[in-house]
């Protein structure tokens, strides 16, 4: 195991590693406080990821200078790629996991059944992004969140899904027709008799509220019109 020691202001004093007991043993440093975190656990293990101090006053630590670190086996994470309709699994996919300052810790490529695995070496909170999108799918621009706790615990999502670019797009067709009157216009059309209705039709446009009571009126007109007429006709063959 490997620990990282920070003087007061910050700065790196010492790394230092543990023997084949698990201790780590180094000179007195100068008053102060110090703080230390585990920056790299035993191969197969996860590092914790808290912060540790002890004070340093007269060549004498003022608190417990002794304290247990307690590592245990790394998780295995397995993050999935798949199809948002189908949930059919998604092979070639590369995907990225990132730690929580934004730095990458892995890259790879989904496999046969849509998998990536990846194991952990330090606890705490991960995101994984999408770099290439399988073929014949579009990339998604959303990430994964996961949260590795000191025991081995994750939680998290772990299935990424991606749209077909074949898949139908749904859109709206909007029409507008735009007519050069403004208010009510009327077709200087002339006619005779019954005809003459047409002519006095409004057009289509802007006629409003009022146009559209008015237009009900001359296809009510319209309408009686043709039976005056037929029945003149009617009358005229008798």
């Amino acid at each position: 195991m490997e620990f990282s020691i920070y003087r007061p202001n910050g700065s790196l004093y010492l790394t230092v590693n543990t023997g084949e007991d698990g201790y780590a043993i180094f000179d007195m440093p100068e008053n102060g406080t110090y703080t230390y975190k585990e920056t790299m656990a035993a191969p197969g293990y996860l590092a914790t990821d808290h912060t540790y101090s002890f004070t340093i006053k007269n060549v004498t630590v003022t608190e417990n200078s002794t304290v247990s670190v307690v590592n245990h086996l790394s998780p295995t994470v397995i993050v999935q790629k798949a199809d948002a309709k189908t949930m059919k699994s998604l092979a070639g996919a590369e995907l990225e996991i990132r730690n929580e300052a934004g730095e990458p810790v892995f890259n790879g490529i989904t496999d046969g059944n849509g998998n990536i695995t990846y194991q952990p070496v330090r606890s705490g909170k991960y995101t994984v992004h999408e770099i290439k999108a399988p073929v014949g799918y579009r990339k998604t621009d959303s990430y994964l969140t996961i949260h590795i706790t000191d025991d081995g615990t994750v939680t998290g999502e772990f299935t990424m899904f991606n749209d077909s670019q074949t898949g139908k797009k749904k859109g709206i067709i909007t029409a507008e027709y735009k007519s050069g009157l403004n208010g009510i216009g009327f077709a200087s059309h002339k006619g005779k008799e019954f005809w003459s209705w047409l002519s006095r039709m409004p057009k289509t446009g802007e006629a409003g509220l009022f146009g559209g009571v008015l237009l009900c009126f001359w296809i009510a007109g319209m309408l009686i019109g043709i039976v005056i007429v037929r029945r003149a006709d009617n009358k005229d063959e008798n």
